[in-house]
């Protein structure tokens, strides 16, 4: 037993950078599966255990598809791993292609739950009062809900972090930096949220992209194949019920969608032109700099 116990600990005293670098996302995944028991914020930190050298490569390799079947765990490890000094390995085109399709993907919605809006629908013209016994259940899943919402609205945090980090990789390569902004706006909408966030940072990207020469019309051709394709994206949230006393119920919806309007404003930005704004009740396309106080 001792003998077995020297190899074992020599084998670790003595592990490879490669083997360092790997026991740390085993670690990180271990963080996750913690955070998603306890539902705490993923922000909170924990202490990863670093023995030895690293070597980045292993997470620049790793790092570019999916890590864990979770998509939380998934997301929290990649985005835990852009803060070690690494970088996006060379892509080829389907290899980015594949990238996209692999990023972490966002928490749903608990309040675009499909189930959920049909039964409060049917119940608010399902043309008669709630009992009480119907009015107190149909509290208790709202607060569920409610619930459920703050904590995947806390989930958010990893995939959106992400792909932050990889717009800041591709700043020097603008047809996948654009095509990264869609699929940010894309799957945002797809998970039940807000694009408005997604929005605001893609127009001030393609500005920037514009300003520094644009894309070519092929590639703009790309884009505008994409922005058909996810144009329409739509989902109903529920976003909160009145209660009567005489037992009926309002629902109050948002719908939230990709709208072909914002996509086709999106990609006038691209277009070389001297131009300031898309003309009479345009847009700017250049967005006003904040004044300080």
């Amino acid at each position: 037993m001792v003998g077995i116990f020297l190899v074992t600990s020599v084998i670790a005293l003595f592990a490879s950078p490669a083997q360092n670098a790997n026991d740390i996302i085993r670690q990180l995944t271990s963080n996750g599966k913690t955070l998603l028991i306890s539902e705490e914020s993923p922000d909170k930190r924990f202490q990863v255990k670093r023995k030895g050298e690293i070597d980045p490569r292993v997470f620049e390799q790793r790092i570019v598809k999916s890590i864990s079947n979770n998509p939380f765990v998934d997301g929290y490890v990649r985005w835990k791993l852009t803060s070690f000094p690494i970088h996006i390995p060379h892509l080829s085109d389907l290899a980015f292609e594949k990238l996209l399709e692999q990023l972490p993907k966002y928490p749903e919605n608990p309040r675009a739950n499909r189930e959920l809006c049909d039964s409060v629908a049917r119940a608010a013209t399902g043309g008669r009062p709630l009992n009480r016994p119907e009015i107190i259940s149909l509290k208790q899943t709202l607060e569920k809900v409610n619930t459920g919402y703050r904590i995947s609205k806390s989930h958010i945090i990893p995939p959106d972090q992400f792909r932050l980090w990889l717009f800041e990789e591709l700043k020097n390569e603008p047809t996948r930096l654009a095509i990264a902004h869609l699929e940010r706006i894309a799957s945002t909408v797809s998970a039940g949220w807000s694009p408005k966030h997604a929005i605001s940072q893609t127009e001030k990207d393609f500005v920037l992209i514009n300003v520094n020469g644009g894309l070519s019309n092929d590639d703009q051709k790309k884009l505008i194949a994409i922005t058909d394709r996810i144009s329409g994206i739509d989902r109903l949230t529920l976003a909160s019920v009145d209660f009567s006393f005489d037992g009926t119920i309002v629902p109050h919806w948002r719908s939230t969608s990709v709208d072909e309007f914002d996509l086709k404003r999106l990609l006038r930005l691209l277009k070389k032109t001297t131009e300031t704004t898309d003309g009479f009740l345009g847009r700017d396309r250049i967005p006003p700099v904040k004044s300080t106080p």
